[in-house]
Formats: C-alpha cells, sequence, structure tokens
C-alpha cells in the first residue's frame, strides 16, 4: 500500500478490503471441512439449493438472470459460494443453531472445534428482514439434527451482482458449459472431483491443502449428484432442470 499507488485516489481504500478478505476466508475454510466455489447459488421456494460451478464466462450470471426471470428463488451469489458440512444443527435455546464442525488437531479437546453461527434457511422472504427477524424465520427443520452439504453466499459477487449472506441444504451440482440442447450428463466421482477441484478456490502452496482439499470435495461428490449442463441461454435451461428428476 504504497503512497504512490495511492496517489490520485479520493478515498484511501482500506487494507482488509477485497481481495485480502477472501484470501484470509479461503485460508481459514482450510482448517475446517469446507471449500469456496466458482459458482451461482440458486435457492427455490421449496428450500432446494442447486448449485451451478463454471470458470469465468461459463455462463453462471446468464443462469442467475434465467432463474430470477421466472422462479422466486433467492442466489446466494452468482459467482462464489462456501461449500461446507451440515452435519449436526442443534437448536440453542435462544432460537439459534450451533453447527459442530471439525478444525483439525488446532482446535481438538480445547473447546474450540465447534462454529457457533445465527443461520436460517435463504428465501426471498426472510433476506429482507433478516437482520431483525433471523431468530424468528428460521424453519422448523434447522431445529432438527442433518446430514449432507449445506451452501453459502459470500460478498464476492460476479456480474449480476448478486450476495446474500443466506444459506440452504445442498442437493444437486451442476457443471455449466455451453452447448446445444441441454444435455445433462451423470458424472462419476473421480470426474465430478476434478471438475469442482478445477473450480474451487484453495491456496495451492501448501500440499497440505490441496490434500485437504480434494479429501473434502470427495466426501461432497459422494453425498451430492453432480452434473454436467451443457445448456443454451434461454427458458428452456430453467426448464429442464425444474422437470430434472435424479
Amino acid at each position: 500500500m504504497s503512497q504512490e499507488s495511492l496517489a490520485g485516489q479520493a478515498q484511501v481504500p482500506s487494507p482488509l478490503d477485497y481481495p485480502l478478505d477472501e484470501l484470509l476466508i479461503m485460508h481459514r475454510l482450510t482448517q475446517e471441512k469446507a471449500i469456496e466455489l466458482h459458482g451461482c447459488g440458486i435457492v427455490r421456494a421449496d428450500g432446494a439449493g442447486n448449485l451451478f460451478v463454471g470458470h469465468s464466462g461459463a455462463g453462471k450470471s446468464t443462469t442467475t438472470r434465467l432463474w430470477t426471470e421466472v422462479e422466486d428463488v433467492e442466489v446466494l451469489s452468482d459467482d462464489r459460494i462456501i461449500v461446507r458440512r451440515d452435519e449436526l444443527r442443534d437448536a440453542e435455546p435462544d432460537g439459534g443453531t450451533t453447527v459442530k464442525t471439525s478444525f483439525g488437531a488446532a482446535g481438538a479437546g480445547d473447546g474450540k472445534g465447534v462454529l457457533r453461527l445465527r443461520d436460517c434457511s435463504a428465501s426471498r422472504s426472510n433476506h429482507s428482514a433478516q437482520n431483525d427477524k433471523v431468530n424468528k424465520n428460521c424453519s422448523a427443520q434447522d431445529d432438527r439434527k442433518r446430514s449432507g452439504m449445506r451452501m453459502y453466499g459470500t460478498p464476492w459477487h460476479g456480474e449480476a451482482m448478486y450476495a446474500s449472506p443466506g444459506s440452504a441444504p445442498l442437493a444437486r451440482i451442476f457443471i455449466l458449459e455451453h452447448g446445444r440442447g441441454n444435455v445433462l450428463t451423470p458424472l462419476s466421482p473421480s470426474q465430478a472431483v476434478a471438475e469442482l477441484f478445477a473450480r474451487s478456490f484453495v491456496p495451492f502452496h501448501k500440499h497440505e491443502y490441496v490434500d485437504s482439499a480434494l479429501e473434502f470435495l470427495q466426501e461432497v461428490v459422494d453425498a451430492v449428484p453432480v452434473y454436467r449442463y451443457a445448456f443454451e441461454p434461454d427458458q428452456r435451461a430453467v426448464d429442464t432442470i425444474l422437470s430434472f428428476h435424479d
């Protein structure tokens, strides 16, 4: 942050702004069972979450636009999504939830392995009032134990400018690519891990971080079906997903 680089700027930037904030989160996620993926998270009115993963230019913003035009959906982000375990969610007396996660050796046995979050399933109705009603709008299902994966919105949006602090259970993952005919192809676990890893944000300077990311992605694909989605950028792309059954 040299004075020369800041010369002529009307407002001095904060050193903790983007991209350092995202870099810090990326490193934090290596200590948990979680990963940041390049994708857009779409949550339907029934609470089911679909994650559309893709490189830049693959169609994430287009997918976001197509869904928001015709469906009452919550967009967690149109560019960056965090996926983590949703192993055990226990109701707390004040209406919040405790999410138990593994932090590795550093958090073992010292009481630091439990991350406390106030959270509820994303929906368009509670998103606008979540600051003062977050404890009241959590659904009954969030008060029960649940296993699987959950996706979370982030502040780092794409061209469509969607960023939400909400989250939702992750039902399916689609690897986006441009194509013809809106074709869905199921991927094997090894194929799915490779495709997701290529679209993930991982600090590559330590092999331990890479190994941890690969291990977690294996858990993700074991829990959530992954498909390659060669789509055309029109309403039929949404209709194909709406009529699709695993």
